[in-house]
């Protein structure tokens, strides 16, 4: 079983006059492997490949994305289970390098790192890669875990250059999307959880951090306000060329 979604982490690239799309396929329960499907522009099949290198890959959720590299690769990134009890075990972060032909070429998996989800990576102004999702932890109060909104900013050989999480008290917190504006700054898109009193549910969110990890500011909307525990997301951002900013979710 497959499944693939434009939104939320499954993409789809036009690049090197072919289309690249990722998503997953479903082995056994909750576990997955990556699935790179490539085709030509007229959607002529070229290759289907899959990478089982990873254990107990969680599925399930958009835990999953990609991007070209500079060096004209493919960026994989995948949050994976440190042991099969997937629902209580921390997640670590995997990065899958591979070429246009689909070959695995190079993987870096990174330990400790609580990061539940990738929904967005790409390319920074000087070659580096920021990655956008939930911070997964148990919550402070009550039982169960607790998914923060996440941004991190990684280095070449997927160090982390800097990260920022911002607290949540319920599950679901998260990025989805970011862009860089002309000034090199990130501007995040996702959703947070918040109690409004007789109106608790999620906030659409937006953010923007400096270059350096810096949050400069972030705001949270409540986009209709007519039903308890409403879900208000934002799945996607774009920049217009003068950087005013442009979300659309559900």
């Amino acid at each position: 079983r497959a499944n693939f979604r434009h939104t939320g982490g499954y993409k789809i690239i036009e690049y090197d006059s072919a289309y690249y799309i990722i998503g997953e396929t479903q082995r056994s329960n909750y576990y997955v492997e990556p699935m790179l499907i490539k085709t030509d522009l007229a959607g002529n099949l070229q290759f289907v490949k899959t990478y089982n290198t990873l254990p107990y890959l969680y599925g399930g959720g958009t835990n999953m994305s990609f991007t070209t590299m500079p060096n004209g690769n493919l960026l994989l990134c995948e949050a994976r289970a440190d042991d099969g009890n997937v629902w209580d075990k921390i997640l670590s972060t995997c990065f899958l390098e591979i070429d246009t032909a689909g070959n695995l070429l190079n993987q870096h998996c990174t330990a400790g790192i609580n990061t539940h989800a990738h929904y967005n990576i790409g390319v920074t102004h000087d070659n580096n890669y920021i990655s956008c999702g939930s911070y997964y932890a148990y919550r402070s109060q009550g039982n169960g875990y607790q998914y923060n909104n996440y941004v991190a900013k990684w280095d070449t050989g997927f160090n982390i250059m800097w990260d920022l999480k911002f607290p949540g008290t319920f599950p679901y917190n998260s990025f989805r999307d970011f862009e860089q504006n002309q000034q090199y700054e990130i501007v995040l898109a996702g959703q947070r959880f918040a109690d409004n009193g007789s109106l608790p549910g999620f906030n659409g969110v937006v953010a923007k951090v400096n270059e350096s990890g810096n949050l400069i500011w972030t705001r949270a909307y409540r986009l209709i306000n007519t039903l308890n525990n409403s879900d208000n997301w934002l799945y996607d951002i774009d920049l217009l060329p003068n950087d005013d900013i442009v979300a659309v979710g559900s």
